[in-house]
């Protein structure tokens, strides 16, 4: 029995097991795929909820999700928005240690 590899919507590439996906609306994307068509902001988003004590720099958050820095920044300027999340002036990432403008999810 041959095992066929599902195919990202986006691309219409195989999904290789190794690869780093995101499953959204009953659909695997490949995650850079998933970038690609905007979702950067859902990607940062839940990485925040899931370490919602930890502030995060946008080049820890790119490095992190490997996504391009500018998708990461722009996630986070929409988040600005939302009153889920606050930014820290100067505060230190949890990622790199270094005092930066950082973003974290609010306890809630």
């Amino acid at each position: 029995m041959s095992h066929r590899a599902p195919r990202c919507p986006h691309c219409s590439e195989p999904i290789e097991r190794t690869e780093l996906v995101v499953f959204d609306s009953g659909a695997l994307y490949h995650q850079q795929c998933y970038v690609q068509t905007g979702g950067a902001y859902e990607l940062v988003s839940d990485f925040l909820h899931r370490h919602s004590q930890s502030p995060f720099c946008h080049t820890c958050l790119s490095k992190t999700l490997k996504i391009e820095y500018e998708d990461a920044r722009k996630a986070v300027t929409a988040l600005r928005m939302d009153r889920q999340f606050v930014v820290l002036l100067g505060g230190q990432c949890a990622g790199c240690r270094q005092p930066r403008v950082t973003i974290q999810a609010c306890g809630m």
